[in-house]
């Protein structure tokens, strides 16, 4: 066909115009084909070699870190926990604040945060173990998009399942959105050969994760926000990427949404972290309670100001159970059976503020105590009610109570 072509110059034979023409334009397309599908090769090989770098889960991991500097460097000295005032000041959620006052933002900035160091340092192992498997299946972008989104549906689930006044913080949602997206992605052709070791760190970090206990500082409603959000990614990456592509597809928009949410939330922390002190938010509570800004920050610190707790809040159970911890850390189990006692008939008892849980715990404690001193006859009567109620407790509250031996019946 190329010897046909003339132009209207009739006089031209149509074998020369052959070989004077598209001969030398074909060499140089062949000259050419080997250079630029070594160029092809050699980059398509780099982005691999990129892509087995779990860079986003580092820098995330690493953000982190920084952002955790920071609550320290605000939270008074002499304490190994950020303080509850610290945590509402930069970004901590809860639905009075969200729903009430209209401060939407901190859905962005409360996975960001943490209590303290082993809260990081727990959330940034299991990101670091399922990151590591997942980013290099489906890219940077997606890790991103599904870490940023994740934390925002475990806030909206915190602030929806949870009571008002309860403030959380926290990783675990978006790393439980990370989770279930590896397990939903796994099923892909493409993670054939990390299908065993992620389903065995989904089940090892995430099923625990999910199961209810009586750990009063657990936040079970975002970690079951973030995992719907990711099973949903996840199967909305298995719907939309075929077999073919190396990635899945709509990487841009992954990076997009990543970046305006994960930007927002740290362009919102940022901006708190600058304001005053005087204008850091503060929760309503119920009269008598500790204060959400005085609550202690953590276990310890409630041991160096039990007295002082108890002489401020007399009502307020939560008091009378550190006391309770304390008197027993020191021997006394008579004084810590008293200020058990005075927990359970406390009439802030069942305030919209004390965690559902605690009653079930201080009962379990009472009962500690009362065998300590081989009370056998009380252990058995303030047990009464909670083993007549045994299969629906807390698991963790069943096996205390069997451990004790409360329930069984007298020989």
């Amino acid at each position: 066909m190329q010897g046909q072509v003339s132009f209207g110059r009739r006089g031209m034979a149509p074998a020369r115009e052959a070989v004077a023409r598209p001969a030398p334009a074909a060499k140089v397309a062949l000259r050419d084909l080997p250079m630029k599908a070594a160029a092809a090769a050699e980059g398509e090989q780099q982005e691999r070699a990129f892509g087995r770098i779990p860079w986003a889960t580092f820098g995330i991991i690493l953000l982190l870190a920084l952002i955790f500097v920071l609550e320290l460097n605000l939270t008074p000295a002499n304490t190994a926990s950020i303080s509850p005032a610290v945590a509402l000041r930069l970004g901590a959620v809860s639905r009075e604040l969200v729903s009430q006052d209209g401060q939407a933002w901190r859905l962005l900035t409360a996975q960001w945060l943490h209590w303290n160091a082993n809260h990081i340092v727990g959330n940034s192992l299991a990101l670091i173990l399922i990151g590591s498997l997942l980013e290099p299946i489906i890219g940077w972008r997606w890790l991103t998009a599904v870490y940023a989104l994740g934390g925002v549906a475990g806030g909206a689930a915190s602030i929806t399942l949870n009571p008002q006044n309860v403030t959380s913080m926290g990783a675990s949602g978006a790393i439980m959105a990370v989770m279930a997206c590896a397990a939903a992605v796994s099923l892909h052709p493409a993670a054939v050969g990390r299908r065993n070791r992620i389903w065995r760190r989904c089940l090892l970090s995430g099923a625990p994760a999910l199961l209810p206990s009586a750990h009063s500082h657990v936040d079970y409603s975002a970690h079951a926000g973030g995992a719907l959000l990711g099973f949903a990614a996840g199967y909305l990456l298995l719907i939309l990427w075929n077999g073919q592509r190396p990635r899945p597809p709509l990487q841009g928009a992954a990076m997009a949404a990543a970046a305006l949410v994960g930007l927002a939330g740290l362009g919102a922390l940022g901006a708190a972290a600058a304001l005053p002190q005087a204008k850091a938010p503060t929760l309503r509570f119920t009269a008598g309670l500790i204060p959400p800004d005085q609550a202690p920050a953590s276990e310890e610190d409630g041991m160096k100001r039990s007295g002082e707790l108890l002489a401020a809040y007399p009502q307020d159970p939560r008091s009378h159970a550190i006391a309770a911890e304390w008197w027993d850390r020191n021997g006394q189990p008579s004084e810590a059976e008293q200020e058990l006692q005075k927990a359970l008939a406390s009439p802030l008892l069942h305030a919209p503020e004390i965690e559902s849980r605690f009653e079930q715990r201080a009962r379990v404690m009472l009962l500690g105590e009362q065998l300590k001193q081989r009370e056998f006859d009380a252990a058995r009567a303030d047990a009464a009610a909670l083993c007549a109620d045994l299969p629906s407790l807390d698991p963790r509250v069943g096996k205390a109570l069997t451990q004790l031996e409360a329930c069984e019946e007298p020989q």
